[in-house]
């Protein structure tokens, strides 16, 4: 009974750490820092942050089934086998199919606790949970069909994001679901 309870603490363990899996990237203060910003191997500042829509937001579109976006490497997280590149500034990272699967599970099922378990702790609760909700409201507006409550949900996933960001500890590892996180918002308006 002990080798069986045993097994399935370091199976739930496992799990969690391979939803949480580091990015490459850390945090410094607002913002992360990641190889590539001054050459090869040199460590350098990526901008992180999600700008407010300048176009609106009928650049990306979503799919009005699921309330992802409709276009971009966002658009196959929901059924992602394989880990998919996202580009965050100047760099290419790399995000697992864990990752794309929790931040898709928050817009597409409301699976919030499930997307803030793939954080890992690195953000803190409070702004975790915001996020999560703020995904989840943005998948449930952009099925809705109201184009002021997607354009309002879309703001406030960006302000959840980017408080999320400013929450991080610095040195703290960046979590794939995060960039995931970033990369799926911003695929509604680029």
């Amino acid at each position: 009974m002990k080798r069986i309870f045993a097994a399935s603490v370091l199976a739930t363990l496992m799990a969690v750490s391979a939803q949480a899996q580091n990015s490459g990237l850390t945090a410094a203060g607002s913002n992360f820092t990641g190889p590539g910003g001054g050459g090869g191997g040199v460590t350098g500042t990526v901008g992180a942050f999600l700008p407010s829509p300048a176009g609106g937001t009928s650049g990306g579109g979503f799919t009005a089934g699921t309330g992802m976006p409709s276009g971009g490497t966002a658009s196959s997280f929901s059924g992602a086998t394989a880990p998919a590149n996202v580009q965050v500034g100047n760099l290419t990272v790399s995000v697992s199919a864990n990752a794309q699967q929790a931040v898709a599970g928050a817009v597409v099922n409301g699976n919030v606790a499930g997307f803030t378990t793939s954080l890992g702790g690195a953000v803190p609760t409070t702004q975790a949970a915001a996020l999560g909700n703020a995904l989840a409201s943005l998948g449930t507006d952009a099925r809705g069909g109201s184009p002021v409550a997607f354009a309002s949900a879309l703001s406030n996933a960006i302000a959840a994001f980017n408080a999320a960001v400013n929450a991080i500890p610095a040195g703290t590892a960046v979590p794939q679901s995060l960039i995931a996180a970033r990369a799926l918002i911003a695929g509604y308006y680029q």
